[in-house]
């Protein structure tokens, strides 16, 4: 008969090896999951969330062997649909057996209804590979409160008057602590109050009989000529007669005819020596 601690790889090592991951999972109390790997632990991821939206909390993974200092760690997410999805920020540096991603975000959807699964790469040496399944569902509107609200919320009190109108038993909200528990029993011991009787109400005041009003003063009718008073302080003065026409103008006189003296010139002629006319001094 064997001890467990003389079996194969249950030596002081191994031992030493267990108080370190109960070490490591009391300092990070209830930020991490366990992977495919034994030795490699992760941060837990919300089961559903926002496209390219910051993580409520830094992505963290946790090596259990000794990893120096300053290995790269890359994370790689996809599924079925989409085999790479898109991260951003997914690489991160070993430091102290952790490795602290600085705002990874999930870019690529999952798809309706399906899951990303996470691989965790760590660059040593040998490489070493942890798989996180269906850590988280990615999509373009992220979580959503249901449609009906409504949906598993029993109201009761609801024939009751007052200002409540119901008290909601379950899925109320914060303030319904024990000091407004207290006051439940006289609430709904007390009667409704009576409903408001309109026909009690008095009456609205009767119209104005219009036939029965004096009739306005009768003011007399002014001339066009005298003066119109529109207001004991402005008086309205008729306008002035327009000026008289101006005179004619004279008719423009005609214009002057200038003479000019008759310059003749004298022209001699001569003499028309042919048979058919002769000239014959008298």
């Amino acid at each position: 008969m064997h001890l467990p601690g003389e079996r194969t790889g249950a030596g002081p090592e191994a031992w030493a090896d267990t108080g370190f991951l109960c070490a490591a999972l009391s300092e990070h109390h209830g930020e991490l999951v366990q992977t495919g790997s034994p030795s490699i632990l992760c941060s837990a991821l919300p089961t559903h969330w926002r496209s390219n939206k910051s993580l409520p909390t830094a992505f963290k993974v946790v090596a259990l062997d000794d990893i120096s200092d300053g290995t790269v760690v890359t994370v790689k997410a996809g599924n079925d649909e989409n085999y790479c999805a898109e991260l951003r920020n997914c690489t991160a540096v070993m430091k102290n057996q952790v490795a602290k991603f600085n705002d990874l975000r999930f870019v690529g959807r999952s798809g309706r209804g399906k899951s990303f699964t996470l691989t965790i790469v760590i660059s040593s040496s040998p490489y070493q590979l942890a798989v996180y399944t269906k850590a988280i569902k990615v999509t373009v509107d992220g979580p959503r409160e249901p449609r009906s609200k409504s949906s598993g919320m029993h109201y009761f009190g609801g024939g009751h008057g007052g200002g409540f109108h119901g008290f909601p038993l379950v899925g109320a909200h914060h303030w319904l602590d024990a000091s407004y528990l207290a006051f439940w029993p006289e609430y709904l011991r007390r009667p409704p109050p009576p409903p408001l009787d309109l026909a009690k109400l008095p009456p609205p005041p009767a119209a104005l009989d219009i036939c029965k009003l004096p009739p306005p003063p009768t003011l007399p009718t002014p001339s066009p000529h005298s003066p119109k008073i529109l207001s004991p302080e402005l008086v309205l003065v008729p306008p002035p007669p327009p000026p008289p026409p101006p005179p004619p103008s004279p008719p423009p006189s005609p214009p002057k005819e200038t003479t000019t003296p008759n310059t003749t010139t004298t022209t001699k002629t001569k003499p028309n020596h042919s048979k058919a006319q002769v000239w014959r001094p008298y």
